[in-house]
């Protein structure tokens, strides 16, 4: 585009613009009730199988996971919507959760590309016809983090958007007085975002495929090393079982750090973000963590069931929650790093996938699966630790890896926030 075309479209910015930044002087902010009709999410009753399992998708939080929502996990029948409070939606319509768990860092905004639905924790807008759909919803984008700040009200687990102020905020509109021109920008924005973030995604797909590719070189050299071992039946190296603690909610808050399942990580047992506790003293000799214990988490989702961990010298005072097991071996037999390496290994992993039992949206295993796995083993205790120590710096500069690549990772966000933040100044 020539700079005189370019000039055209996006004209000098003005010295004084209200707003959350300046526009060039033919843009005006505009605020987010102002886009269109906006409309309620609705659930047809559970209770009648007639309104499910139909063909029109169900969009609840879970599905917002792009920005083009084209199916969902859930649907519902023409009867559901003609006997409920949700409505069908037709392709266009901008779509954004009210109600989740994850708006400290997310707002989650799509638009539809067929006719759906929405629960009752999303809300749409219809967009008036001057406005492009996915013009919304990268605007939405570029103020996420704003908006967020301004319009989120916390609960104990869920969080919401405060409609008063959310639908109060605005967006940037180039050339409001023309109808015309402003949709051909805005569709002109579109299409440039698009063709820069697509870029972006091109290089997130590649450092994906490297993550994935250093973990499966720390597979390999594990499973190449193990390998070669024969095998023992791991309840004849067993000391002790624990199952964790179960404490009702008023208890969390206070006391001592709880091992969740999330703190089990790459082969080792960390206290990052976890709860609070309060535990008696004697509770906390029966279900604290001292170094060279192992946990191995028996309550997941299918495929991190029997993820395992080991416990480091620095711990400190904690306990474990009831979702995992602290295992501790006969130290006379068994170097606990070496262990943790065995149960993580691919050929104990197929075994606990056979053993799993299925619960309520999860899997899980017990102390008498354990029992009956067989590991790889050497007997004598100083090969043990070779090889747990020679695994050790082999995982560290696994590590140092991952840290590098989650750093791109970082990079790669700040430079999409970028683009959409230039492209609503208009600046692209």
């Amino acid at each position: 585009m020539s700079q005189t075309a370019q000039a055209s479209l996006f004209p000098a910015k003005q010295p004084s613009v209200q707003g959350p930044w300046p526009l060039p002087s033919e843009w005006k902010w505009v605020s987010l009730e102002a886009l269109g009709t906006i409309v309620e999410g609705g659930t047809p009753s559970k209770s009648k199988p007639e309104y499910w399992n139909g063909t029109i998708p169900w969009v609840s939080p879970k599905d917002m996971k792009s920005l083009e929502i084209a199916d969902t996990q859930d649907h519902v029948s023409e009867l559901g919507i003609e006997r409920s409070a949700t409505k069908l939606l037709l392709p266009g319509t901008v779509l954004i959760v009210f109600r989740s768990g994850i708006f400290a860092h997310t707002l989650p905004v799509a638009f539809a590309s067929r006719p759906l639905t929405v629960n009752q924790d999303l809300k749409a807008i219809i967009p008036h016809k001057r406005f492009d759909p996915k013009y919304i919803v990268y605007a939405l984008n570029a103020r996420a983090q704003s908006i967020l700040s301004r319009c989120v009200k916390k609960g104990a687990t869920v969080h919401s958007l405060d409609g008063s102020h959310f639908w109060s905020e605005h967006v940037p509109l180039p050339f409001p007085g023309d109808t015309s021109r402003s949709f051909n920008i805005q569709r002109r924005l579109v299409a440039r975002i698009e063709t820069l973030l697509a870029e972006v995604n091109e290089a997130r797909t590649l450092a994906t495929a490297i993550r994935r590719d250093t973990d499966r070189i720390m597979e390999a050299i594990t499973e190449e090393i193990l390998g070669r071992l024969g095998m023992a039946q791991f309840d004849s190296l067993i000391a002790s079982y624990r199952n964790g603690i179960y404490k009702p909610e008023h208890y969390y808050g206070r006391g001592y750090p709880s091992v969740r399942m999330f703190n089990i990580k790459d082969g080792r047992v960390g206290l990052e973000n976890a709860p609070l506790l309060d535990v008696t003293p004697e509770e906390l000799e029966i279900y604290g963590l001292v170094a060279g214990d192992i946990l191995v988490n028996r309550v997941n989702s299918r495929e991190l069931v029997g993820k395992t961990g080991l416990v480091p010298p620095d711990i400190g005072f904690c306990t474990f929650e009831s979702k995992n097991i602290r295992v501790r071996v006969n130290r006379k037999l068994a170097e606990p790093a070496f262990i943790v390496a065995a149960l993580n290994s691919s050929a104990v992993k197929r075994q606990i996938l056979q053993k799993q039992k299925p619960a309520i949206g999860q899997a899980t295993v017990n102390q008498d699966d354990l029992n009956a796995l067989q590991i790889p083993f050497v007997a004598d205790l100083g090969t043990q630790r070779q090889i747990a120590t020679h695994l050790d710096s082999i995982r560290a500069k696994v590590a140092d890896m991952r840290r590098l690549q989650a750093h791109d990772a970082e990079l790669l966000d700040q430079l999409k926030q970028s683009i959409l933040e230039h492209a609503f100044r208009g600046e692209l």
